[in-house]
């Protein structure tokens, strides 16, 4: 909106590959007059440097707006901050200077106030619409990886004019309006998670189980960090196990089983004290089973079925006092079970072989 309004020139006017944003980043800071219009500005003679400094602070704003990395823009509420001292500085500008500057360079002053108050306004009223708008573009992201969806689920009922509480597998929160739980388990898509996914700040529980998803898992989805349930399960992802896991402290319940994750067990999987269920079955991980799964107390269900691991049961899986389900079967396993295992009194299932 800024650029638009500083420059009077609309994104469709530009041929190619030239864009709004980059026609402004040329021209900045050294020549911003140049494409500023002519109708908001004094005569280049008699030009102030309040009124290039005051330009240069409001577009050097506008253009942070527009970074294409989702991590690197600024927030809204940090512009609304950086809008509010601009103008706070120019009230004072203006107040003191006002014998000494022309009409002209008053009328200017007076077009970029009611501009920032507008903007102010305007953000402030959109702030929650804004972070709507986050879950909204992180949502049509991932619909514009999905290659194949056979049965036309996000086909014919994800539309931009459908609000994203609406949307079929989303389901907001009372309070927020932010999608807090997103299920698209058994739906056979088939395509990939993009690093957008990550921006949906407020989910809880996220089910893509089941389906054809493929390629790695995009770092960005460490920024979860809401997460109680992650189900990857029964799809086709590749790559190691990221150690990133390890930063979704709220996890209760991580099910990767049936993939094509390889590499040992990270060790920052001991920061996850939450997790209750941890169903990693048939990939191809290897390395020996690492002691810190014994320091996860609240841990009732460990499946490790089918993998490629090695060595010994470590003897820590007994400090696990809540254990239901233990099944490392399928494995390279080597050595006797760990006695203390036997005292571990809620075990149900134990599948070692």
């Amino acid at each position: 909106m800024l650029l638009e309004t500083f420059t009077r020139r609309k994104p469709n006017e530009f041929e190619g590959d030239l864009s709004l944003k980059q026609w402004v980043s040329y021209s900045f800071p050294e020549t911003i007059m140049d494409v500023v219009d002519a109708h908001l500005v004094t005569s280049t003679g008699n030009r102030s440097q309040k009124e290039l400094d005051v330009v240069a602070s409001i577009l050097k704003v506008a253009l942070d707006c527009c970074v294409e990395s989702p991590s690197r823009r600024t927030n809204m509420k940090d512009v609304v901050g950086m809008l509010q001292k601009i103008k706070i500085q120019l009230l004072y500008s203006s107040t003191v200077l006002a014998i000494i500057y022309a009409t002209m360079e008053k009328a200017f002053t007076s077009f970029l106030l009611t501009s920032l108050l507008l903007h102010y306004v305007m953000a402030s009223s959109a702030m929650t619409k804004t972070n709507v708008t986050t879950d909204q573009l992180a949502l049509f992201s991932l619909k514009s990886q999905i290659a194949s969806d056979p049965f036309h689920f996000l086909e014919e009922s994800w539309s931009f004019a459908t609000s994203i509480c609406h949307l079929v597998g989303v389901t907001c929160g009372s309070r927020h309006k932010r999608g807090n739980s997103l299920n698209l388990s058994n739906m056979a898509l088939t395509g990939k998670i993009p690093c957008d996914l990550g921006n949906l700040t407020f989910l809880v529980s996220l089910d893509l189980g089941s389906n054809n998803f493929h390629g790695n898992l995009p770092q960005e989805m460490t920024h979860l960090r809401r997460l109680k349930f992650l189900d990857l399960s029964f799809n086709s992802f590749r790559g190691e196990i990221p150690s990133w896991f390890g930063f979704l402290y709220q996890l209760q319940v991580l099910n990767i089983g049936n993939n094509s994750f390889t590499g040992p067990i990270p060790s920052s999987f001991s920061n996850i004290s939450k997790l209750e269920i941890l169903n990693m079955k048939y990939n191809s991980i290897e390395g020996q089973t690492p002691k810190v799964i014994g320091s996860l107390l609240n841990l009732r269900e460990l499946n490790l079925r089918g993998n490629k691991l090695i060595g010994s049961i470590p003897l820590s899986l007994s400090n696990a006092s809540r254990f239901e389900t233990l099944e490392i079967s399928h494995n390279s396993l080597q050595g006797n079970i760990p006695e203390g295992i036997g005292n571990l009194h809620n075990m149900k299932v134990l599948s070692v072989q």
